[in-house]
C-alpha cells in the first residue's frame, strides 16, 4: 500500500518510538525487544501502541507468542533502518574524532619555522595521532595571518604578527639568533662572535623584516662596516650561500639547527639578537582537541630546544622565557 510518510505521520514521533519499533522487528518479539533496549516489556508495548496511534496504521499482528510485522510496517521499517544506519555512522565518526582516529589539522608558517620547528613537532604529533591528516603550508608571515584570519588554517606561526581582528595571538617566543661561518673561516675557532669580528666581512643579509632591522641596528650601534653584497628573504637560502663560502650571516637558530653540512659552523652571537615569533588562531573558531594537542607538543618542543640546542652553545646566557 503506497504511502507518503510525511503526510501520514505528521509530528510527534520520537526516537524512542522508532528504537522500540526497530527492536521489535529485529527481535521478533516484545520480550526480545525489551531485552535489547534494557527496558520493561510494558514500556516497549506502550511505545509501539503510541507509535501506531500517531501514524494511523498497525505495525504488527500479535499472536500469543510472537509478533509479525505488517506490510505497512515493512515499508516503514525500510525507511527507519536507513535512518539508523546514518545514526550509527555518525556515532562511529564521533568515536573516531574522540579518539583522534579522524580529523584534519591545517598549519602554516614562514620558511624558517616550517623548516626548523614544524617537522619535529609534526613527527611527535603523528606518533600519537597517526590517523589525523596534517596539511602544512610555508608562506610569508603576512600570508599566514591572512590564512588564519579567513579560517583556512587552524594554527599559524608568524615572525611578525599583523594587526588583524580575525586572529588571536599567543604571547611571542624569543630565541637568540646565531652566526653562520664557512668552516674554513678565520673566525671558525672562536667560541662567540661579536660585531667587531665581522668588520669588512661579506655579509649575507636577510630581506626587509623586523629581524633584519634588529641585526643592522646592532652593527650600526657598534660602528662596524660590513660588505652588504648579497641579500635574501629566506634564512635557509642564506645558510646555503654561507655553505658555498660566499660570506657570513646571522639567522634564526631553528634553521641553523637543521644544518648537517661540514662546510659551515654555527656560533653564538653577542650582543643578543632575538628571533621572535607568535602562534595565531582564528578568533571566531573554537580550538579543536586536535589543535590543542598539537600546540601542547609545540610548547614541549620549544622547551627542549631551548634546553638542548641553545644553552650548551650560550651557557652563560639565560634567554627570556
Amino acid at each position: 500500500m503506497p504511502m507518503d510518510i510525511h503526510k501520514r505521520v505528521g509530528v510527534g514521533i520520537s526516537l524512542r518510538h522508532l528504537e522500540a519499533f526497530r527492536a521489535v522487528v529485529l527481535a521478533t518479539s516484545i520480550t526480545g525487544a525489551a531485552s535489547r533496549l534494557r527496558i520493561s516489556q510494558p514500556a516497549v508495548s506502550r511505545r509501539i501502541a503510541d507509535l501506531e496511534r500517531r501514524i494511523g496504521f498497525d505495525l504488527f499482528k500479535r499472536t500469543h507468542r510472537r509478533v509479525c510485522i505488517t506490510p505497512e510496517g515493512q515499508a516503514l521499517y525500510r525507511e527507519v533502518e536507513k535512518s539508523f544506519i546514518g545514526i550509527e555512522k555518525i556515532a562511529l565518526r564521533a568515536t573516531e574524532i574522540r579518539d583522534f582516529r579522524a580529523g584534519y589539522l591545517r598549519i602554516a608558517g614562514p620558511p624558517a619555522l616550517s623548516l626548523g620547528v614544524l617537522p619535529p613537532v609534526i613527527r611527535a604529533f603523528r606518533k600519537n595521532y597517526p590517523d589525523v591528516l596534517v596539511a602544512v603550508q610555508s608562506q610569508s608571515s603576512q600570508r599566514v595571518s591572512e590564512l588564519v584570519s579567513t579560517q583556512q588554517c587552524d594554527i599559524g606561526l608568524v615572525a611578525e604578527p599583523f594587526a588583524d581582528p580575525g586572529v588571536v595571538v599567543e604571547p611571542s617566543f624569543s630565541f637568540p639568533c646565531v652566526c653562520l661561518l664557512p668552516a674554513n673561516h678565520k673566525l671558525a675557532r672562536k667560541k662567540v662572535i661579536a660585531p667587531c669580528d665581522l668588520q669588512n666581512e661579506v655579509f649575507i643579509s636577510l630581506g626587509v623584516s623586523d629581524l633584519r632591522s634588529g641585526i643592522d641596528s646592532v652593527f650600526q650601534a657598534n660602528n662596524v662596516r660590513r660588505v652588504l653584497s648579497i641579500e635574501t628573504p629566506m634564512s635557509v637560502t642564506a645558510m646555503s650561500l654561507v655553505t658555498q663560502g660566499l660570506g657570513v650571516s646571522i639567522i634564526d637558530p631553528f634553521t641553523a639547527s637543521a644544518i648537517s653540512s661540514k662546510t659551515i659552523v654555527v656560533k653564538p652571537f653577542l650582543p643578543l639578537i632575538y628571533y621572535e615569533f607568535s602562534i595565531l588562531f582564528p578568533s571566531d573558531q573554537p580550538r579543536s582537541r586536535t589543535t590543542t594537542a598539537f600546540v601542547g607538543l609545540l610548547h614541549d618542543y620549544l622547551k627542549r630546544f631551548r634546553a638542548t640546542k641553545m644553552q650548551p652553545a650560550i651557557k652563560f646566557i639565560q634567554p627570556p622565557t
